[in-house]
């Protein structure tokens, strides 16, 4: 092998890369659409309010979930 065709593979090596890398931006952006509604189809068959949700992941965050589900299974 000599320099040049080692260039060329190098050339053709990057360029596989950058379409692999442009092709895994593209299906992690589907991925997080796909969880997104996933979540949303969830939370509108539950019939939780928005302000339900945002006590649940504060809930969650702060390690109280276990509290939170105690008083809403209270109530």
């Amino acid at each position: 092998m000599d320099i040049t065709s080692i260039q060329i593979k190098i050339d053709k090596t990057a360029a596989q890369i950058d379409r692999l890398r442009s092709k895994l931006k593209m299906l992690e952006y589907k991925k997080q659409q796909l969880e997104n509604e996933h979540i949303i189809e969830l939370v509108r068959e539950e019939n939780i309010t928005l302000a339900e949700l945002d006590e649940f992941l504060k809930s969650h965050k702060e390690g109280t979930l276990d509290k939170w589900i105690e008083q809403r299974v209270l109530r």
